[in-house]
C-alpha cells in the first residue's frame, strides 16, 4: 500500500526523501512484504509529528547507518538473504562497512589475565559525507532522541502535555 502510495508522489518528491522512509530489507535487496509498508507508515507518521525525518541518510549506505546506530545490527538471517549486504557489511563476521575495528585493551577488565595483555574488540564509527559522526550499531538511544526533538531536552513526542 505505502509501496503504490509512494510510487504516485515518487515525481514531486527527490528519491533522497523517498530514502528516508526505507526499510533495511528495501536498501539490502531482501524481500519484504506488509513489515515494510508498516515501517514507511511509521516513518511517515513520525515526520508529521516532528516535523523531520526520523533516519536521514546523505545515500543509501548512510541511510542504513543512521538506522543502525538506534536499532542496532539487522538479523544474521536478514543479511544472509539480502541480494546486497555484501554492500554495506563485511563477510566475516558481518560487520558494517561503515565501521572500523578497535583493540581495547582490558588490564581493568579481565583480573584473570596474566600478562595483561588482552585486547577487546570494539567498534567505532566514521563521519559521513557530510562530516556527521556516525556512531558503531545500537549505540544510540531513539527515546531520548525523540524527546529532544526542537532543542528541548524535558519535553518532545512522548510527552502528551506538550505539543510539537
Amino acid at each position: 500500500m505505502i509501496d503504490i502510495l509512494c510510487g504516485i508522489v515518487a515525481a514531486s518528491i527527490s528519491r533522497d526523501r523517498m530514502l528516508v522512509r526505507c526499510g533495511a530489507q528495501v536498501i539490502l535487496g531482501a524481500k519484504y512484504g506488509t513489515p515494510v509498508d508498516i515501517w514507511s507508515l511509521g516513518c511517515i507518521v513520525a515526520e508529521l509529528v516532528t516535523g523531520r525525518p526520523l533516519f536521514t541518510g546523505d545515500d543509501e549506505s548512510d541511510q542504513l547507518s543512521s538506522q543502525l546506530e538506534y536499532l542496532g545490527m539487522p538479523p544474521v538471517r536478514l543479511l544472509a538473504h539480502s541480494k546486497r549486504a555484501a554492500e554495506f557489511f563485511s563477510s566475516n563476521p558481518n560487520l558494517p562497512r561503515y565501521c572500523s575495528v578497535a583493540k581495547i585493551h582490558s588490564t581493568d577488565i579481565d583480573d584473570n589475565d596474566v600478562d595483561g595483555d588482552a585486547a577487546l574488540p570494539a567498534l567505532s564509527g566514521s563521519v559521513n559525507k557530510s562530516g556527521l559522526y556516525r556512531f558503531p550499531p545500537g549505540s544510540k538511544c531513539l527515546n531520548t532522541s525523540l524527546l529532544q526533538i526542537n532543542g528541548r531536552s524535558s519535553a518532545g513526542v512522548l510527552d502528551r502535555r506538550h505539543r510539537v
